[in-house]
C-alpha cells in the first residue's frame, strides 16, 4: 500500500437530498482538509464498490474499501420542531483486521470517525504509537425499527483515555450536559464545538474557550 501519515477510519455516507444523493460523513469532510494541509491521507471505509458518491472523493487519497451490499445512508427531514434524522442503510462494520498492516505502523495520526457505530473499539489497540483523534458522535446515537435516530449515552473511560484528542459538539450532549465533565476527566484534550459561537476545550481538566 502507498505510504500515508493520516489514517481515517469510518463509513462514508450517501446522504439523501431532494434531487438524489450526496457524499456525507466525517470521512468526506475531514479528507479534503487533511489533504490541503499536506497530509498523505488513507481511508478505511465500507460501501458498495459501485457506489456513485465514491466518485466525489479526491483521487489523491489512498482508499481501502470493505465491500458491502449497501452504503450507509442517512436522510435528514426538516420539521417545524427541528431536524429528524433517519438511517436508511448501514454498510459493513470495520475491525482492526480490515486495516492494512503497513498503515497501522505508518500513520502518525489515526482518526476514528464512526457514523453508524461501525468502528470497533479494539482498533485503538492495533494502532501502535499513532496519535488518536476521536470524533465519537455516532457512538452517541441509536435508531429504532423505523430508522429514526435518537441520542444514546456513551461513556467508555478506557477509550477516552487512550485518545489524544476527543471532539464532540454541544448538540451531541444537549440531553445530558453533565457528561461533558465526565469526558473532560478522562480525555487528554476534549473539544466541545458550538458552531458559530466557537467552543470550549479542556486540557488536563482545565476549561478554556475559543472564538469561531
Amino acid at each position: 500500500m502507498p505510504a500515508i501519515d493520516y489514517l481515517i477510519i469510518g463509513h462514508i455516507a450517501s446522504d439523501v437530498v431532494s434531487d438524489g444523493f450526496v457524499l456525507g460523513g466525517t470521512v468526506s469532510y475531514a479528507v479534503p482538509i487533511a489533504s490541503a494541509l499536506g497530509r498523505r491521507v488513507g481511508i478505511v471505509t465500507s460501501a458498495r464498490l459501485d457506489e456513485p458518491v465514491l466518485d466525489s472523493l479526491s483521487d489523491q487519497l489512498q482508499r481501502h474499501i470493505i465491500p458491502s451490499e449497501q452504503t450507509t445512508t442517512y436522510e435528514n427531514i426538516q420539521t417545524p420542531t427541528g431536524r429528524k434524522q433517519y438511517v436508511r442503510a448501514v454498510a459493513q462494520p470495520i475491525t482492526a483486521d480490515a486495516i492494512p498492516d503497513s498503515w497501522k505502523s505508518q500513520a502518525h495520526l489515526a482518526h476514528l470517525a464512526p457514523i453508524a457505530d461501525e468502528v470497533d473499539r479494539h482498533i485503538i489497540e492495533a494502532l501502535g504509537s499513532a496519535q488518536i483523534l476521536l470524533t465519537p458522535q455516532k457512538w452517541m446515537r441509536q435508531w429504532d425499527e423505523s430508522g429514526r435516530v435518537r441520542f444514546k449515552q456513551w461513556f467508555e473511560p478506557e477509550v477516552l483515555n487512550r485518545a489524544d484528542m476527543v471532539i464532540i459538539s454541544e448538540e451531541d450532549i444537549q440531553t445530558v450536559p453533565q457528561i461533558e465533565m465526565d469526558y473532560a476527566r478522562y480525555a487528554k484534550i476534549l473539544v466541545v464545538t458550538q458552531g458559530d459561537q466557537g467552543g470550549r476545550y479542556y486540557m488536563g481538566g482545565k476549561r478554556h474557550t475559543y472564538d469561531a
